[in-house]
């Protein structure tokens, strides 16, 4: 009698643990997994056309019977290659069985082999492929073995195997398959896939169009790589509406970006846009918003750095998706996963998978970060205009920006930086246009100068710059200043009204040298005077956002034909400067303090705030 071996499936695997990107050399582990025959492998004794095919379907053919000799019953012994017997129930002298087994790798393997004992003759079949035919008429004295490893692949396999009982008596079957590979711990993030060309949206203007004399166009399918890229962002997070309640998309986040638009010969300013660019910690704002009305997941931007891909894959293996921009184009995508040595990727205009694909050589100019967040938004981020260049100067006399008595660039501020961002083109780089970018995440509350600078090469251009500024709960200003003296700021990171505010000063009675106040009368009326300056003129003041005197006193109101306040050079430094009355409601809400506050803000949106001393008179 012969004997009957059993059917089994060895897998003896060789790990990599993780990615090995550019830049990166970490050391792998070593794995061995083992498929045995058992009841699980699928069987037929009706040869069916296609059944040694991949793409055929095994799923109503019946389960084997492991540890079995067909005729001569169970077998509890390992055989010669290690393996125990397989075959079918109800065994039939004589008879032929097809197997089928589909395996599933995770790795493109480097070395594969195949142990075979067949009962009597038979055909093996790798993925549809015939790798050995056996016709002898009986079982053979030593096991076969074939190299497989041209046959193999990454993903889904399936072995085939026909054995014919030629001889009788005893049936059955012996496999064992070793496959030797580097398996990659990749993580590929769930981020769907939104396209800036979509038809929906396309052709809608992005940001201010024409206005802004971009390289790209005028619209979203042209220019909106970015939001597009933030979008997919904002779905992974779960962020599925905007502020309003519609849907994320290209498109709604374009419009929540536009709002407040204001428009000058430079181009357009708005909540989310400067000029054209993505005011990032726009990001910021549109989650909190979002996050109030429908508590969905908040999200703050961490920052905007040179590409380094140990960081991105740190970002993506923690479930943080990067934006990457490309090293060879104005172009951005975001990367969402660790794919061998390079990162996958939802590219949001061409059809590109891979950051490994020929048109980005694995590799990017740029990275820009996002993350979770329940608390602190607070910020101070500033654009100029190329070639125009800024310097911020904190309290503590820190600089960050372009010095030009160093010709340096500074990042002397904690938690600052300061980069060029180029124009969005989706067929080249341009140097020659973009804007700088100065960020300060988390300042301190006090004061700060911001001034134009450039670099001893350039000449000033009438170009302005604009301040974002945003508080720790969200409260958001953004103006642009004109002037090119430095201009003095206070910032507040507690402040719900206005975060950034330009210091002004003012004389309250500017006729009385001495500030005198009678608090014994209640209705005394108090002129109160707002002075130019070199860097604040009180004519580009709006008069209606006037507070004084923690909003207890209001400007006197007059007969619509006459106005309730004057220009009238009050220090006599041939700047005119804004005079109003203002009637008290209380008089001893004044009296209280030896100081009182106007504050209020310019027809640019510009806030300010000044504050004059008091002289109390009983």
């Amino acid at each position: 009698m012969k004997r009957i071996t059993a059917f089994l499936l060895l897998i003896a695997i060789l790990f990599i643990n993780s990615l090995v990107f550019a830049q990166t050399n970490d050391s792998g582990a070593k794995n061995t997994i083992y498929y045995e025959s058992d009841g699980a492998w699928r069987t037929s004794r009706i040869e069916i056309q296609g059944w040694n095919k991949p793409e055929f379907n095994d799923n109503e053919w019946m389960l084997s019977r492991g540890q079995s000799e067909g005729l001569c019953g169970p077998q509890h012994k390992l055989n010669r290659i290690g393996v125990y017997p397989m075959w079918v129930d109800s065994p039939v002298e004589k008879e032929t069985v097809y197997f089928r087994k589909t395996i599933h790798l995770d790795f493109d393997p480097s070395e594969a082999k195949m142990l075979t004992i067949l009962d009597d003759d038979g055909e093996i079949y790798v993925n549809g492929s015939l790798v050995r035919t056996d016709a002898s008429g009986s079982v053979d004295s030593e096991a076969f073995n074939d190299d497989i490893l041209p046959y193999l692949h990454a993903g889904e396999n399936v072995i085939a195997i026909k054995v014919a009982d030629s001889f009788g008596g005893c049936q059955s079957l012996a496999v064992m398959l070793e496959v030797v590979g580097y398996l990659e711990t990749h993580v590929e993030l769930s981020v769907p896939t939104i396209k800036q060309t979509d038809p929906q949206w396309t052709s809608v203007m992005y940001s201010g169009g024409a206005k802004n004399n971009l390289e790209c166009g005028s619209t979203i399918g042209e220019c909106g790589c970015v939001i597009s890229s933030i979008a997919m962002l904002m779905k992974y997070y779960g962020v599925e509406k905007d502020p309003y309640g519609n849907a994320t998309s290209p498109a709604s986040l374009n419009k929540y970006f536009q709002e407040n638009e204001q428009c000058s010969d430079n181009g357009c300013l708005s909540k989310g846009y400067a000029y054209g660019y993505v005011v990032w910690p726009a990001v910021n704002m549109y989650t909190l918003e979002a996050h109030d009305r429908y508590q969905s997941q908040k999200i703050i931007w961490d920052g905007l750095s040179e590409y380094d891909s140990p960081t991105v894959n740190d970002d993506i293996k923690n479930s943080r998706p990067v934006i990457l921009k490309a090293s060879n184009r104005e172009h951005w995508f975001i990367a969402k996963g660790e794919n061998g040595q390079t990162f996958s990727i939802n590219d949001p205009y061409f059809s590109i998978e891979k950051l490994s694909d020929s048109q980005y050589k694995n590799t990017a100019s740029k990275m820009s970060r996002f993350k979770k967040t329940n608390s602190d938004f607070s910020m101070i981020y500033a654009v100029a205009l190329y070639p125009q260049q800024l310097l911020i100067t904190d309290f503590k006399g820190r600089k960050t920006g372009f010095d030009v008595v160093s010709n340096k660039v500074l990042k002397e501020i904690p938690q600052s930086d300061y980069y060029l961002d180029k124009q969005p083109n989706l067929s080249s780089s341009s140097a020659q246009k973009g804007i700088h970018i100065a960020v300060i995440s988390l300042p301190e509350s006090g004061r700060y100068t911001i001034v134009k600078t450039l670099s001893p090469s350039d000449e000033l251009i009438g170009k302005d710059i604009v301040v974002y500024s945003y508080s720790r709960t969200g409260t958001t200003t953004f103006f642009p200043i004109k002037e090119t003296l430095p201009v003095v700021f206070t910032y507040n990171k507690e402040s719900d009204n206005a975060p950034l505010y330009q210091n002004v000063q003012i004389d309250i009675k500017p006729h009385d040298r001495f500030n005198r106040i009678n608090c014994k009368k209640r209705r005394e009326p108090v002129d109160v005077a707002v002075l130019s300056s070199k860097t604040f003129n009180s004519k580009d003041i709006d008069v209606v956002s006037i507070r004084f005197a923690n909003e207890q006193f209001r400007p006197i109101q007059k007969p619509w034909w006459k106005t309730n306040y004057m220009f009238k050079d009050i220090n006599k430094d041939k700047r005119k400067d804004l005079v109003l009355k203002f009637q008290a409601s209380n008089i001893e809400i004044l009296c209280a303090s030896s100081s009182a506050v106007l504050e209020g803000k310019t027809k640019d949106g510009i806030f300010f705030k000044g504050e004059d001393s008091i002289n109390r008179r009983y």
